[in-house]
């Protein structure tokens, strides 16, 4: 008894111009016909706005150009425009030619299309402020772009359950650079580590005292949201008066709280009091609840 070859069935499929699904059903897969017209449509209309855009990235340079030649009779400003229209591609149209790594791959690129345009203009412009953009925009992409384009990066292993913590540490020096690179700039470079850098890591406290509690503090989540209150807490009722000694050079003093008095002296340091008890006591309530739980945990398990 034999048995038909199924490693035919495709290529009768293909003679046939039909699907393995309509040669086994004996019918028309409409379903399967409509899915690929609406993708060959998609295709078509990608395409077409791809080329679409080139003729737009092409007609402007080219009237660009030729302006730029007829005034000046040299080439300046065109620069910027192609500098600008790079900056437009590699968000409009780059996207559309990449298969791996699509949202990594145009996002670098817009960073570097827009730090390239950010230097033709101080070229331009013959400003000294290059750097302090430079520095800004990363920081900005660090912050807002890198937590999402970390998890889709071939990271080894051991860096892969550290995202939080890496671009945390990233922003950090970013921030660092982007200071140092400002008061260069305004020429105020003696007020970096006197007063700059003291700011910033009285700033950052908090982000990494949040990082550690959240990312690396193995208890039970109402401990941990307690720990985050209750510090919270803390850190508003004191980081303005630490703030003042770093900035004005005046001893530690606690910002006036008086709640019959609500007028210009008082109303700052009333409301960081409220806030102060808001976070104490809920961190006490999250606290009970751990503890009942847990309680409650063990003692179902014993």
């Amino acid at each position: 008894m034999s048995y038909p070859d199924i490693s035919l069935v495709s290529q009768i499929c293909g003679v046939l111009n039909i699907s393995e699904h309509e040669l086994i059903t004996a019918s028309e897969d409409m379903e399967q016909k409509k899915l690929e017209k609406q993708a060959a449509s998609y295709q078509k209309m990608v395409h077409v706005y791809s080329i679409t855009m080139l003729v737009v990235y092409g007609i402007a340079l080219i009237s660009c150009f030729i302006t730029n030649l007829a005034v000046e009779r040299r080439l300046s400003w065109f620069f910027i425009v192609l500098s600008g229209i790079l900056t437009a591609f590699t968000l409009l149209s780059l996207p559309l030619y990449l298969q791996k790594y699509r949202a990594a791959i145009t996002l670098a690129s817009f960073w570097i299309s827009l730090l390239l345009l950010l230097f033709i203009c101080a070229v331009y412009t013959g400003g000294g402020w290059f750097f302090v953009a430079m520095w800004s925009v990363t920081l900005g992409f660090s912050v807002v772009f890198l937590p999402f384009i970390l998890p889709s990066l071939p990271l080894p292993g051991s860096l892969y359950q550290h995202k939080a913590l890496l671009c945390i540490t990233a922003d950090t020096i970013l921030l660092f650079i982007l200071l140092a690179s400002a008061l260069h700039f305004t020429g105020n470079m003696g007020a970096y580590f006197t007063v700059a850098c003291p700011v910033a890591l009285a700033g950052l406290l908090y982000v990494w005292v949040l990082l550690a509690v959240i990312r690396y503090l193995k208890i039970h989540p109402y401990f941990r949201t307690a720990m985050v209150l209750g510090f919270s807490g803390i850190y508003t009722l004191f980081i303005n008066s630490i703030l003042h000694v770093i900035i004005d050079r005046v001893p530690f003093q606690m910002q006036p709280c008086d709640f019959r008095i609500w007028n210009g002296d008082y109303i700052n340091g009333n409301t960081t009091m409220i806030l102060f008890l808001i976070c104490i006591l809920l961190a006490a309530a999250f606290t009970v609840g751990g503890i009942i739980i847990t309680v409650k945990k063990r003692s179902a398990e014993s």
